[in-house]
C-alpha cells in the first residue's frame, strides 16, 4: 500500500530530476552542437590512472626511495673518509648529504600521492625536473669517486665504467616513468 507507493512516488521524483535540463535552459534551446562538443571535451579529460600508470607511480616511488637510501650510505662512506682526512672526502661527503636532502623532498611530495593514486601535475613536474638535475650530479658524484686507470682512454676501469652505464640507466628510466606521470596526471 503506503510503502510501494511512496517508493514508486520518489522513484519517478528521481527520474524527473534527472530529466530536467541544466542551467535553466532545455533541451531545444540548446544549440545542437553543444552535445558534440560536451562528449569531445569529455573524451579528451584524463580520467583515472590506468592500471599501468599506477604501477609506474608505485616502481616510481620504490626506486626514489632506494636512491635516497643510496645516498645516505653513500654520504656516510664520504663522511668516514673525510674524518680520516681522506683529500676531497669532506667536500663529496656535503654533496651526497645535499643530494639526500633533495631525495627527501622528492619522496615527501610523491608519498601523498600513492595511497590514493591522485597524482597532481606540478608537483610531480618538480619531481621530474628535480630527479633531471639530480641525475647529473650523482653521475659527476660517482665519477669522482671512480678508480681511475692510466692504460684507459678515458681513465676509468672496466668495472667503473659498467657502474656508471648502470647508474645512468637507473636514473634514466625513474626520468623517463615520471615523464609518463607527468602527461598522465589529470
Amino acid at each position: 500500500g503506503l510503502r510501494s507507493r511512496g517508493s514508486r512516488l520518489s522513484a519517478s521524483f528521481s527520474l524527473s530530476l534527472r530529466a530536467l535540463p541544466r542551467s535553466g535552459t532545455t533541451t531545444r534551446e540548446r544549440p545542437q552542437s553543444f552535445h558534440a562538443e560536451d562528449a569531445d571535451c569529455m573524451r579528451r579529460r584524463p580520467g583515472p590512472l590506468s592500471y599501468e600508470t599506477k604501477l609506474l607511480l608505485l616502481e616510481v616511488q620504490a626506486a626514489i626511495d632506494q636512491l635516497q637510501q643510496d645516498a645516505r650510505e653513500l654520504a656516510s662512506m664520504a663522511n668516514e673518509f673525510a674524518r680520516m682526512n681522506v683529500a676531497g672526502q669532506y667536500d663529496q661527503a656535503q654533496d651526497w648529504a645535499r643530494m639526500s636532502l633533495a631525495l627527501d623532498d622528492c619522496v615527501r611530495e610523491l608519498d601523498p600521492m600513492v595511497p590514493s593514486f591522485q597524482v597532481d601535475r606540478g608537483t610531480m613536474h618538480q619531481i621530474y625536473k628535480s630527479m633531471r638535475r639530480l641525475k647529473e650530479l650523482w653521475l659527476t658524484q660517482r665519477i669522482r669517486g671512480c678508480r681511475f686507470v692510466e692504460m684507459e682512454p678515458d681513465g676509468v676501469d672496466a668495472e667503473s665504467r659498467q657502474m656508471l652505464r648502470d647508474e645512468e640507466a637507473r636514473f634514466t628510466r625513474i626520468v623517463e616513468h615520471l615523464q609518463h606521470l607527468v602527461a598522465a596526471a589529470p
